[in-house]
């Protein structure tokens, strides 16, 4: 299963393991009755990639019924642990709660090591962690090939691959009740620094869980990228503009001089080159001409994506974030402040009513005229409400059927926003794209999200339509009963062609429902609202004072 990056979900290592999962099962239990008379691994049984494990750990590794003990040290040696892992564990865990909640009650966890195999973290069903703390799979327990036998954690750090390993493919007995999938964590050089891995039961194996767990792996090293790059010139790419925002897009780092300090997975395949090929590279080497230039050029292009050509002819479009200018500290989810007092204002109504939406749980509808105030809209949320929230992103225009129904299904499963320290934004662009029979199935999905009381959704959500969604209601072309499920405050963004007095007039109305929709919801507390819209207390004074 390729992507148009060169990303496979599923490696040729892992992909002989998911055809029959009761032969493969049936397989591993002869395998493993031969083994124990004969001492080796027989040929023709297994995965490759498992038989290999299996002739390791006869050689170096725990006998086949050993009986693992929980015994996860002391405690202030894991949280020694963590606080060496700090910055992987920050950027893990929101992404791990996110993943948890798509297999919950499944009988399965989510785990997250360090580069030895050293449990950092794990969650799951309660029923399933007791079970699983039987066989040390718990935090403080070191989970490597050598001293667990195979397993999905230290096999995909010996493999330096994603990894399922099922059932009675586990080498030692006592963890044959398990069915894991892992891939191993890259920090931003390419350096493995973990593992994400999903447990369950083996009697409720799915080919679709490795599947989830690289997806998981590629947020959370983007993730590491941005946070290693925040000084640096990021430039985003991809062959297709509907690809940048996701998890296809490529991701290079440059020096304020044009070096290449740093190059994903995805970046290296749309530039052509191995990953090794790229050192000592400079922006202009792979574009053709300086960073200044390219970057004068992408500002100009905004909010649209700007092509340009790299060395080898082939057309990529670009979005460039520029390093910011240092002026001491700035927290990584900096609020719209007085920083940004100079914004154009659009940008400002739209992020308050955003922020609003995200805070206050009242869906949001956002209403376009043109095809640039419609494609810079995702790339303008995620660029000021993503960074502290966790963010879902779905373009209803492009969109395969297999990811539509996966997406419902991860929308019907998550829980309430009630005491998450980091809270979800689910975006769902042009929706007025969707067809009767997908419009009938995202209402059947936002229905079984609402919370038990049947009032509100688990998450934050907002949408985005080409014109005014009442007029695809009255043609028949969008059904009232979802326009009014994601209607819940409608901002209408006015087209390039209006006039300016007109613009800013609307402009203003919508910053000043903002305003008064915060202090209704924080009871009049002038503090309390500057928080929900992501505003400095003095900026909502002055935005009072306009008004």
């Amino acid at each position: 299963m390729p992507h148009a990056d060169g990303y496979s979900i599923f490696s040729t290592k892992e992909a002989g393991m998911l055809d029959q999962t009761t032969d493969a099962e049936r397989n591993a239990l002869r395998a493993h009755d031969l083994m124990r008379r004969t001492g080796r691994p027989p040929a023709g049984l297994l995965p490759n990639l498992i038989e290999s494990s299996w002739r390791r750990c006869l050689e170096t590794g725990p006998r086949l019924d050993l009986r693992p003990e929980f015994d996860p040290g002391r405690r202030d040696a894991l949280d020694l642990m963590r606080h060496r892992n700090m910055t992987l564990v920050d950027h893990a865990l929101p992404i791990m709660e996110t993943l948890y909640e798509q297999i919950a009650n499944t009988q399965s966890m989510v785990v997250l090591s360090d580069a030895g195999g050293y449990i950092l973290h794990s969650l799951g069903d309660d029923d399933f962690l007791v079970k699983a703390q039987r066989v040390a799979l718990s935090p403080g327990v070191e989970w490597s090939e050598s001293l667990r036998g195979t397993n999905a954690i230290g096999t995909a750090l010996t493999e330096r691959a994603p990894v399922v390993v099922h059932a009675a493919q586990h080498f030692l007995s006592a963890n044959h009740f398990l069915t894991c999938s892992a891939a191993p964590l890259h920090d931003p050089y390419g350096r493995i620094v973990g593992v994400l891995d999903v447990t369950g039961d083996h009697r409720r194996f799915s080919p679709h869980t490795l599947a989830l767990a690289n997806m998981s792996v590629k947020m959370i090293e983007n993730h590491l990228f941005y946070h290693a790059f925040q000084d640096a010139f990021v430039v985003r790419l991809h062959a297709r503009p509907e690809f940048l925002g996701t998890l296809c897009e490529g991701l290079a780092a440059f020096s304020e001089d044009g070096d290449l300090l740093s190059v994903n997975q995805s970046g290296a395949f749309q530039f052509g080159l191995a990953e090794g090929a790229l050192s000592n590279r400079c922006f202009e080497d792979l574009f053709g001409l300086p960073l200044p230039a390219a970057h004068d050029l992408a500002a100009r292009a905004a909010p649209a994506p700007c092509p340009l050509l790299l060395h080898n002819g082939i057309r990529v479009f670009v979005r460039i974030n520029a390093a910011p200018r240092k002026s001491g500290a700035v927290p990584a989810a900096a609020p719209a402040d007085e920083a940004r007092a100079g914004a154009e204002p659009r940008t400002d109504a739209l992020i308050a009513a955003a922020r609003l939406a995200v805070s206050g749980g009242i869906p949001l509808l956002i209403e376009y005229e043109d095809d640039t105030a419609g494609s810079s809209l995702a790339e303008c949320l995620r660029q000021h409400i993503a960074r502290d929230a966790v963010w879902l992103e779905l373009d209803c225009a492009h969109l395969p059927a297999s990811h539509y129904e996966q997406f419902l299904a991860s929308l019907m499963r998550r829980t309430p926003r009630n005491g998450q320290q980091v809270p979800e934004m689910v975006f769902l662009g042009n929706v007025h794209e969707l067809d009767p029979a997908r419009q009938a199935r995202l209402v059947s999905a936002l229905q079984a999200a609402l919370l038990p009381q049947g009032r509100d959704l688990p998450f934050a959500l907002i949408a985005s339509s080409r014109g005014k969604i009442k007029k695809h209601v009255a043609r028949q072309a969008f059904r009232d009963d979802l326009a009014y499920r994601l209607s819940g405050r409608i901002i209408a963004l006015p087209g390039r062609t209006q006039s300016s007095d007109a613009s800013s007039a609307d402009l203003d109305s919508i910053t000043r429902q903002a305003i008064e929709a915060a202090l209704d919801a924080a009871d009049g507390n002038v503090s309390a609202a500057a928080r929900r819209l992501g505003i400095s207390r003095s900026t909502l004074y002055r935005r009072l004072r306009g008004a």
